[in-house]
């Protein structure tokens, strides 16, 4: 079961491109499990599609279009990569101020520290975390490996 809270902290009513406080998204689901190396399970593999439309529909009404595309695709590679190596609860994590948005995706039991690697041209898999490091101007784990987060400035901070 997929349970979501999405939170916006009042002040002002937030508009397009005006925001005076951070607009928060979270999202949590429990993982079906299955054995290393093989196929996700459908139902699996569906939420990487399902959190990459939630965040862009938030990120449509209050951000840059510019930036849609970059956290979509941050999104799925991180759900991807929960699922794939994580076991237990996954949970989707963003956070949007007027100069940045910061996408996190953690698991209850992470299958290790993530790494980039260099995949070779015929692999079907290991260029998530490399798409992740090109588009975001900042990511990173945290110390236990239980969450990988993606950092990108949105087109109002280059501006500035």
């Amino acid at each position: 079961m997929i349970t979501s809270h999405v939170a916006v902290n009042t002040g002002a009513e937030p508009t397009r491109h005006h925001r005076r406080a951070a607009d928060r998204l979270v999202c949590s689901f429990a993982v079906e499990g299955h054995a290393s190396g093989e196929p996700l399970p459908e139902a699996d593999a569906r939420r990487v599609g399902h959190m990459r439309r939630v965040v862009a529909a938030l990120l449509r009404h209050l951000a840059p279009d510019s930036l849609v595309d970059t956290a979509e695709l941050i999104v799925s590679e991180l759900v991807t990569n929960a699922l794939k190596h994580g076991k237990g609860e996954v949970q989707v994590s963003m956070v949007l101020t007027a100069t940045h948005v910061r996408l996190a995706v953690s698991s209850a039991h992470p299958g290790g520290r993530p790494e980039v690697r260099a995949a070779a041209p015929d692999d079907e898999c290991g260029r998530g975390l490399a798409l992740v490091e090109a588009l975001s101007d900042e990511w990173g784990t945290s110390d236990a490996g239980t969450e990988t987060w993606a950092l990108c400035r949105t087109s109002e901070s280059e501006a500035e």
